[in-house]
């Protein structure tokens, strides 16, 4: 009786621990965000409370920007970077593994979802051919802006290259490398993403 009792009450007790291991977790994203904003001001600039994951970091380099907007969420692993300008609209969340880095310019809109192991770079490293071999400069860069529409989900693994606008309301496939523009209201996806339908907006 005692025994089942006690487990009884380990039944009803597990339901309440994961919610306190939960808040416990949004507690500390919450404190590593505010400790960032701290490190950052002048050059960071948010306008509401966001969550920041373990071992994600912000990263805004002299001459550098971000501005970041209310809502804003990453999971664990998540890398955002900028020497360049660097906008996020509201209520974005940005899942494991992925990494944004600005050396010129990204802007994204609101309600973005971007999955685990997004790639967004507005940059490629330069390159030359000298006596017969590649040489792949590391400090110098070519750059165009990328602008990001708002109400976009961003799939899995997905790649989006320097130069590329997408506009609102966009469905990205998994795995995708997205290197030219993409209109409002589609689903693209592929190596190097397509149309592959429009959606009934």
């Amino acid at each position: 009786m005692v025994l089942s009792q006690d487990r009884t009450r380990w039944q009803h007790d597990e339901p309440v621990r994961r919610v306190d291991a939960v808040l416990a977790y949004n507690i500390v994203r919450w404190i590593r965000y505010r400790a960032y904003r701290q490190m950052l001001r002048g050059r960071l600039r948010t306008n509401g409370r966001g969550l920041l994951g373990r071992r994600s970091s912000l990263q805004v380099r002299p001459g550098g920007s971000m501005r970041i907007g209310a809502g804003f969420v990453t999971d664990d692993d998540v890398l955002i970077a900028a020497s360049g300008s660097l906008t996020l609209g509201d209520n974005v969340f940005i899942n494991s593994g992925s990494r944004l880095v600005a050396h010129e310019s990204i802007e994204i809109g609101s309600n973005v979802v971007i999955a685990a192991n997004v790639s967004i770079l507005d940059h490629d490293h330069r390159t030359s051919v000298e006596g017969g071999r590649l040489v792949i400069d590391g400090d110098r860069f070519v750059t165009a802006p990328i602008r990001i529409g708002s109400n976009v989900w961003l799939g899995d693994k997905a790649t989006v290259l320097k130069g590329v606008s997408i506009g609102d309301n966009v469905i990205v496939g998994a795995n995708s490398v997205v290197t030219k523009d993409v209109a409002s209201g589609s689903v693209v996806a592929g190596v190097p993403a397509r149309l592959i339908r429009s959606l009934d907006l």
